[in-house]
């Protein structure tokens, strides 16, 4: 291979690597002191709900990360809170398939 040939090769992976990452990177992590979770009863023993209230100084999101009796993990939507805001996230185990535990998982924006 020369080396036009070399530095177009090159030049070409790093426009596609460089696309592929994002600008900032958005870390999820579980909930902290700047959190106030919840979880109520759903509305039958199949759902998972988790209600969080931001009292960090700038905005959230988060999601209910739910446990179901057949070992299986569903996540809630995202839900983005304002600061002093608060937000629901729910999701469903599925037919007959009970929720067992509810968390979250939470990412600064």
């Amino acid at each position: 291979m020369n080396i036009r040939m070399s530095a177009l090769v090159l030049g070409v992976l790093l426009a596609a690597t460089t696309a592929a990452a994002p600008a900032a990177a958005v870390v999820q992590r579980p909930p902290g002191g700047g959190e106030e979770c919840a979880y109520p009863p759903g509305h039958d023993p199949t759902e998972g709900v988790a209600t969080c209230r931001n009292a960090n100084p700038h905005a959230i999101e988060f999601r209910a990360v739910i446990g179901c009796d057949d070992d299986d993990i569903v996540m809630g939507d995202w839900v983005t809170v304002q600061a002093g805001k608060r937000g629901t996230s729910r999701g469903d185990c599925g037919v007959n398939i009970n929720a067992t535990s509810v968390g979250v998982d939470v990412r600064d924006l």
